[in-house]
């Protein structure tokens, strides 16, 4: 089973937060990991913001950063899905990073999981329901 894993994943793995013990059962489960490169930007973005907020140290979230890429089986780049990830956001008026994570789940024959229960409603609402996974909701023995 192929999972692309976003952003809202991926900080879960490091930070204790809501659902961090699905993202951790994910990250353990077996499955084939994947990400487009952009999840290292957007994790260190976050990683940030629990510097700024105190939540952890600088060091540690360098640390965490570092580990990243260990956790998944594949990063992908991000240019191969642009043009539809472009089109889909551009027809949805959604930001462009969402898409870019659910066109690599399509390119990949893929299932994306996120924490981001507003995507999950937004895409399962335009059809895109089969290709998505909210993590509290993802089980180890399914997509």
């Amino acid at each position: 089973m192929s999972l692309v894993v976003d952003a809202s994943v991926a900080v879960k793995w490091f930070v204790r937060e809501e659902h961090s013990d699905r993202a951790r059962e994910l990250a353990e489960s077996g499955a084939h990991l994947i990400a487009p490169r952009l999840i290292q930007l957007e994790v260190a973005n976050a990683l940030r913001r629990k510097v700024r907020d105190r939540v952890m140290a600088a060091e540690q979230a360098l640390g965490r950063m570092a580990v990243l890429a260990s956790y998944l089986d594949r990063l992908v780049d991000e240019q191969d899905v642009l043009t539809a990830a472009f089109m889909r956001a551009a027809a949805l008026d959604h930001p462009i990073y969402d898409l870019i994570y659910l066109e690599t789940a399509r390119r990949y024959d893929a299932v994306m999981v996120t924490a981001d229960q507003r995507l999950v409603q937004k895409l399962d609402g335009l059809g895109d329901g089969r290709l998505v996974r909210q993590l509290d909701r993802w089980e180890a023995s399914r997509p």
